[in-house]
């Protein structure tokens, strides 16, 4: 980016850090990428993947697996909401950044209740009883 002129370095401090700003060049070129470009949608989650295999685990394996998915969701939505507490500026910047960390939030949040629902399908009766 710095060599192709899209940002410009504007400052440097303790351990070798440097400050960067975007220039009109790199501004040009995000709009140009935001307005003519189709983002990917296609996404690989792994742990998403899992649950489809989740019938070759014994139940109280399956439990396990879906309980680490709950506890791992219920740490990231914890982090969001004390990110959400912390002040930010009244600029447009700002409200894009909690746009963007409020559907996070929600995601987490959609994510935990669908754990949830997983978890009381997977300890089910009807579960254990299905071959």
């Amino acid at each position: 980016l710095l060599e192709d002129g899209l940002i410009e370095q504007t400052g440097s401090g303790a351990r070798n850090s440097k400050t960067y700003a975007l220039t009109d060049a790199g501004l040009a070129k995000i709009r140009l990428w935001l307005q003519s470009t189709t983002p990917e949608r296609r996404v690989r989650n792994d742990a998403a993947l899992r649950t489809f295999f989740l019938w070759l685990l014994e139940p109280e394996d399956a439990v396990a697996l879906l309980q680490r998915e709950r506890d791992y969701s219920a740490a990231m939505l914890a982090e969001f909401r004390r990110i959400a507490e912390e002040p930010t500026g009244r600029n447009r910047k700002a409200q894009t950044f909690r746009i963007a960390l409020e559907g996070g939030i929600r995601y987490a949040d959609s994510r935990l209740e669908w754990l949830d629902w997983a978890i009381e399908q997977v300890t089910s009766p009807e579960w254990k009883s299905l071959g």
